[in-house]
């Protein structure tokens, strides 16, 4: 009976119980938040990453059955677009990619002949938001034209 006593006078929780529930709920929090941070990175990285093979292959694949030379950039223009001529709207200028710019864009060109274009038509373009930690880096490729992938119909 008076162990009963002494078990029914205690009420509530005591502070190290709540210490430690409340260190578990925040240790749980911080790591679904690191979880969270890098599924989101990921498919941001997969996101650029969709647009650069798609546009690559839409590129690609236009060459061939239009008979005529395209090409991908991954630049922005810097220029507003030429529009003397409304079938073909022109960049005359590009600014290539540096590290820190925050968007990426991607352009489709329509060439003029099958082999050594002289001018280039603007198809279309688009502009992805990329994060900070992310850099493109196309090491390898030519530096007077980096940016721009160029595919003939044959």
């Amino acid at each position: 009976m008076k162990m009963l006593k002494i078990l029914s006078d205690r009420s509530g929780y005591s502070v190290i119980e709540v210490l430690i529930v409340a260190g578990v709920i925040s240790l749980t929090a911080v790591m679904s938040g690191m979880l969270t941070s890098k599924f989101f990175m990921s498919r941001a990285i997969d996101d650029i990453t969709q647009n650069i093979t798609s546009t690559v292959q839409v590129a690609k694949m236009k060459s061939a059955r239009q008979g005529v030379e395209y090409r991908a950039v991954f630049a922005r223009c810097s220029t507003p677009l030429d529009t003397s001529d409304p079938d073909c709207p022109v960049c005359n200028t590009y600014d290539d990619y540096v590290a820190g710019d925050g968007t990426m864009t991607f352009t489709i060109e329509r060439g003029d002949s099958n082999k050594g274009s002289t001018t280039w038509c603007v198809e279309s373009t688009q502009t992805k938001k990329i994060t900070d930690q992310m850099d493109m880096n196309l090491t390898g490729m030519s530096e007077n034209d980096p940016y721009r992938l160029g595919f003939n119909p044959r």
